[in-house]
Order: structure tokens, then C-alpha cells, then sequence
């Protein structure tokens, strides 16, 4: 709006919640907005950010929201037990201060947890203090924590969208840990309406996508024909992982795997090629990896991909190491690279 007369400075980056009567953290006046650019993986709650080049492939640029609004706001970054962290450290968001709500109208019981023992109010949302200003990195119920690593939904939900046919509003990520599971899976729910048929190439693009792009095998890419919200437009990305723990998407996602597996490329002539193949079936999920595929572009992480080499390594001891798949990327080639 700029050639409209619309100053760039009209428009302030600020932070705030309905518990909060909506104001936290405010810049100055007429100020330029900034942000910073830190390493994605470097978030862990009690752990300093790590500022990264604008241009890194790790980069999360985190926009600055100023500081904590004089006399009527308070704010803090605590850890896990509600501890205060020094600047420059991620933790969770508390607030206090007399436009705090003092509990939640007729639900005492989700009231309950809401405040900590010294009466900070608990926001959900995770940042740090940078240059004396605050930056959100992520929603604490939201993050995706896969092999230890933490990842914002947003952020592959971006690299998602990038495929053709798709954008940010038909696209959802989120983690969800089935009872009994050790391990978080990592969900891709699309907005489609079409048939299953084809929504099975599309699934399988999206993973071989996230996998390339960042290192990250997705679990199910799940059709949905609604994308829950509330009524202020945000996500429920918490409906959808519910949803998928209580079962309702076990049909679709084993109708989906039929499928893949049906379209799988037939048993290789050569028998060592045909034993590779079924070592990466046992370790690679839903993905099927062909003779001639490229391992570091099927859509298989680099655990998953140890994982398969140790196999290898067991049954050919010495043979070969991880190394060798640079140069020989692909089973056919790894099994001519085995015999001689």
C-alpha cells in the first residue's frame, strides 16, 4: 500500500492474547519492524538461539515484538519447572500484571493449570528475549520433536505448499503419539476432495518433498475434506492429531498403503538387488524404495537410512558404510558396488 501513501511504519508487530485483555509487548512508535534469524534446530527450552546468515538453509526468521508495555504488563521466559531464564535463552512465555485474567469464566478445572505457583500466567507460546525484545519461535503444544530435533509445523507446511496444486491453507502438519508408541509420528493432513487414486501420487510427492528438503520422513499424508478453525481463523491442529490417535483415519491411511504397495515396481531379477530391496521395505514405512531410485531422494530420513546400512552391514559385515552410498546411491549400485 505503499504507493498509496501508506507508511511502512503504520503497521506495528506486536504480541498479546485474550487473557493478557490482548496487549503484551509493544515496539516503539514509527520504528521499522526487524527481525532476527536464528537455527531451527537450535530451540530447546532452557537453550540459548543461535543467530544464523540470513540466507542459511537452517534459518528461522523471528520477528521482533518490543518489549513488555510500562505498568501494565510483566514478561518473562521460563523453563520446564517454570524457572526464569536469562536473555538470549528459549522458554515458555509468562505474563502477570494487572490486565492479566484472573481465571477462565465457569471452567475452573482448565483454570487450574493456566497459572504457575507464583501466579505468572502460562501463554502456550514458546520464545526468547533478543536485544531486549521478545520473538516468538513456536506454540509449545505445536512443536514436532523427531529424532530430538525441534520443528515448527509452519515451516513444513511452507515447504509443502510449494507443490503444485497446494498452498498454505489447504495444508496441515502436526505430531501425534499413538498410546503405547515411544516415538511421535509426523503427520501431513491435505485438503482433497478428489479420489484416493490420485491423491496417492500426491501423497507420495509430499513425502519424497519433506524428505529431500529437510531430512524428515513423514509418517501418513492424510486427506481431510475440512481443515478445522476457530472462529478467529486459526488452525486446530490439535482436532486433527486427536482425530488421527482415536482411529478415525486408520481406514483411509491402510487403504493408502494398499495402494502404494500395488504400485510398487516389481522383484528385481538380480537376487542381492532383491534382498536390498527387502532390507529398506523392513525399515522404510509406507516408502518403497525401487533398484534404481536414489536413497537420498526417496523421502526416507538419514535415521531411517543408517538404520537400513546397519542392516546391510550385518549381513555383509565390512562390506560397505554409509559412506559409500555418495557414490553408489542407488540398490542396483550399492549391489554391484557389494560384489566386487
Amino acid at each position: 500500500m505503499q504507493a498509496y501513501g501508506l507508511r511502512r511504519t503504520a503497521m506495528l508487530p506486536v504480541y498479546g492474547l485474550a487473557e493478557a485483555t490482548l496487549a503484551v509487548t509493544f515496539p516503539r512508535l514509527r520504528e521499522d519492524y526487524r527481525y532476527l534469524t536464528i537455527d531451527r534446530h537450535a530451540l530447546a527450552t532452557g537453550e540459548p538461539f543461535v543467530p544464523v546468515a540470513n540466507d542459511s538453509a537452517n534459518g528461522l526468521k523471528v520477528v521482533k515484538l518490543g518489549s513488555a508495555i510500562g505498568g501494565r504488563a510483566e514478561l518473562r521466559i521460563s523453563d520446564d519447572d517454570d524457572v526464569p531464564l536469562a536473555d538470549g535463552r528459549v522458554g515458555h512465555i509468562q505474563v502477570r500484571g494487572p490486565n492479566v485474567t484472573k481465571g477462565l469464566y465457569g471452567d475452573d478445572a482448565d483454570a487450574a493449570g493456566l497459572f504457575t505457583a507464583d501466579g505468572w500466567l502460562r501463554t502456550g507460546d514458546c520464545g526468547a528475549i533478543a536485544d531486549g525484545e521478545l520473538v516468538i519461535t513456536g506454540r509449545q503444544k505445536e512443536i514436532i520433536i523427531v529424532n530430538g530435533q525441534n520443528y515448527v509445523p509452519h515451516d513444513i507446511e511452507e515447504i509443502v505448499s510449494g507443490i503444485d496444486g497446494l498452498d498454505l491453507g489447504k495444508v496441515v502438519v502436526c505430531g501425534a503419539r499413538k498410546p503405547g508408541s515411544r516415538t511421535e509420528e509426523l503427520l501431513v493432513f491435505v485438503l482433497y476432495r478428489k479420489d484416493l487414486e490420485s491423491f496417492a501420487s500426491l501423497a507420495d510427492e509430499i513425502g519424497t518433498t519433506v524428505g529431500m528438503r529437510i531430512g524428515l520422513e513423514v509418517d501418513h499424508v492424510i486427506p481431510v475434506t475440512r481443515i478445522p478453525k476457530t472462529t478467529s481463523g486459526k488452525i486446530q491442529r490439535n482436532l486433527l492429531a486427536r482425530a488421527y490417535m482415536d482411529g478415525e483415519y486408520d481406514e483411509v491411511a491402510n487403504e493408502l498403503r494398499e495402494r502404494v504397495s500395488a504400485a510398487a515396481v516389481d522383484p528385481d531379477e538380480d537376487p542381492l538387488v532383491r534382498e536390498l530391496e527387502a532390507i529398506c521395505a523392513e525399515f522404510s514405512r509406507d516408502r518403497v524404495v525401487g533398484p534404481d531410485d536414489n536413497l537420498f531422494e526417496v523421502g526416507i530420513s538419514s535415521l531411517t537410512l543408517t538404520e537400513i546400512m546397519l542392516a546391510v552391514d550385518e549381513k555383509y559385515p565390512g562390506k560397505v558404510d554409509i559412506n559409500d552410498l555418495f557414490d553408489h546411491p542407488t540398490l542396483r549400485e550399492l549391489a554391484k558396488f557389494l560384489r566386487r
